[in-house]
């Protein structure tokens, strides 16, 4: 990525049907507020856009960091943490 990161995008689609993939159905609301409070707390200087499709609705939940940065697929609740932690070693430039 030859950007910092200023942002991470988190898809929040719903397609209310379980035989239909999509991001919400997985966790992605619960995954952004975790995000936000995560950022706030490490004090990263990034904000949370929660947008209603990324195009990879099965691989979701979906998140990605902009601009045109990494994305992240399958992401569990449980991945925030490591998440944090990579978005702290690219603003470190690592």
């Amino acid at each position: 990525m030859s950007e910092r990161p200023s942002g991470i995008v988190v898809c929040i689609n719903n397609r209310f049907t379980a035989s239909r993939p999509s991001c919400a159905l997985g966790g992605s609301e619960a995954i952004a507020d975790a995000l936000e409070q995560g950022l706030l707390e490490r004090g990263l200087p990034l904000t949370v856009e929660r947008l209603h499709c990324l195009g990879e609705c099965a691989k979701g939940p979906n998140l990605r960091l902009t601009p045109g940065g990494r994305f992240f697929h399958h992401t569990k609740l449980a991945d925030v943490p490591a998440i944090l932690d990579e978005i702290e070693n690219i603003l470190k430039g690592g």
